[in-house]
């Protein structure tokens, strides 16, 4: 694994372990050339004196959830040239030739640091990287050991939601998380674009889902003010069943949000001229989290709302034919709506206290299955936003020789799911103490950030490697 120790991949994989189930050296960027595997190391240690502010400010995460798996190596190819060799041999006919890769440096500071391509057809994506707004987080994936049917969209998008395996749960972290907020529980509000997510489902809190068409409204109601009153008179009366109760103050908190969001809607919210003529679902469904973020962070408004979590999806990376194709639309869409998500927060002058990340189901096979992809394990995820420490790519894009992969061509991830996650929520305010609880499995690695957001105390980058401990592969297999 390019700058983390001597060893070859391939002697981990024929013994069936590997370092550390997952970068422990979390925060190292792929900036520096790979003598750093010979530089002296030191074991990074954990603080467990950070204490949790969801108060300072107005903070946003948004969660853009790439549906059906996404294949990471058709975004981000390394492009050294035993790299590329590896990566051509083994992609086969669905290698992207550099003429559709812009080459960017690993470090964009740097400028003797790694090469890599990202894909043409993303090129907001590209610019936001080059201009230090964005970064890569490679070769991410599911390190929990015993993880169950590893490669089963519904189970591993279960998994992202959850982020916490070792106990019987039916929480999400971002739910979880507002949890943690209480008694500001109650001004947390965990938003999804047309999907009510597990990962907005807390334990006090819970999720509130706007419908990704023009108009919010009830179910059967509409505009209809005459049956929303007598709904609410309704749901008004007490009843001797302490569960119908709830049921009913549930019901009226939803008509009550439906309200003030429909309210938030129609508000002439000035987003300057960022979603105009822009034909893009994706695009509509985050011009909603932009009109939202502009009403909560003015304070003019007196939300009292210091925190957000938002989760939108874009569907159709389940990609096992016509990848090429597919995802070239996919892309287009995704980054149209990206840089216009951009402009809009850069214009309202909260583009500083937005973080918008990718997430997806897994990652895909590196070999060709024809003309698509089956499905994966690792892949390469990218965050952007104002307090994003970007122009740098973090973790390490494997070899990708076919005697490096596993079965059915998988690449096996060096970064855990719950070390991507911990950094973000690090930044949103969460103490490790709150970390360690929302995620359970990041006491098994050394670092509990990857250093890719602004404003954390990391390691310095190329002061740390691993602590030696080993995970038996065989036990995701």
């Amino acid at each position: 694994m390019e700058n983390i120790t001597n060893q070859s991949r391939r002697d981990f994989l024929k013994t069936l372990t590997y370092v550390g189930a997952g970068v422990y050296m979390s925060n190292t960027t792929l900036a520096a050339s790979s003598h750093i595997a010979e530089e002296e190391s030191a074991t990074a240690t954990i603080s467990n004196t950070e204490q949790s502010d969801y108060t300072t400010g107005y903070k946003a995460l948004v969660n853009v959830f790439l549906h059906g798996g996404h294949d990471g190596m058709h975004m981000l190819v390394p492009t050294e040239d035993d790299q590329y060799a590896q990566y051509t041999q083994t992609r086969g006919n669905l290698a992207l030739a550099k003429r559709k890769l812009n080459i960017v440096s690993a470090d964009i500071n740097d400028e003797n640091s790694l090469k890599f391509g990202i894909n043409k057809g993303l090129p907001n994506i590209h610019n936001m990287y080059n201009n230090g707004d964005l970064a890569f987080i490679s070769n991410v994936g599911n390190l929990t050991q015993n993880a169950p049917n590893l490669f089963a969209h519904n189970i591993q998008r279960i998994n992202w939601y959850k982020c916490n395996t070792q106990s019987d749960i039916n929480t999400g972290w971002a739910g979880r998380l507002a949890d943690k907020m209480t008694p500001l529980s109650e001004q947390v509000y965990n938003i999804g674009i047309g999907k009510n997510s597990l990962w907005q489902r807390g334990n006090s809190s819970r999720g509130f889902t706007l419908s990704d068409s023009k108009e919010l409204s009830i179910n059967g109601l509409k505009n209809d003010e005459i049956n929303k009153s007598r709904l609410e008179d309704l749901l008004s009366t007490s009843n001797s069943n302490p569960y119908i109760n709830e049921y009913a103050n549930l019901q009226l908190s939803n008509l009550n949000n439906y309200t003030i969001y429909n309210d938030i809607m129609d508000a002439n919210a000035d987003l300057g001229n960022s979603f105009n003529n822009v034909k893009n679902g994706l695009a509509a469904g985050l011009k909603k989290i932009a009109k939202i973020i502009e009403y909560n962070s003015n304070e003019e408004n007196a939300t009292n709302i210091n925190r957000q979590t938002f989760y939108i999806e874009l569907k159709g990376f389940d990609t096992h034919t016509r990848q090429e194709e597919k995802l070239g639309k996919l892309y287009e869409q995704l980054d149209t709506a990206l840089i216009k998500f951009k402009d809009a927060l850069v214009h309202i002058e909260q583009f500083n206290n937005v973080t918008t990340y990718i997430a997806s189901d897994f990652g895909r096979a590196a070999t060709s299955n024809g003309t698509g992809t089956a499905h994966g394990w690792a892949s390469n995820y990218f965050a952007f936003g104002g307090s994003v420490n970007g122009g740098k790519i973090y973790g390490t894009v494997p070899k990708l020789a076919k005697a490096d992969l596993i079965r059915k061509g998988r690449i096996v991830p060096d970064t855990s799911i719950e070390q991507y996650v911990s950094t973000l929520t690090k930044w949103f305010g969460a103490s490790l103490d709150d970390r360690q609880d929302l995620f359970p499995d990041l006491v098994n690695y050394t670092q509990d950030d990857l250093g890719f957001m602004n404003n954390i105390n990391i390691t310095p980058a190329d002061s740390f490697i691993d602590d030696g401990t080993t995970t038996d592969v065989s036990l995701y297999m």
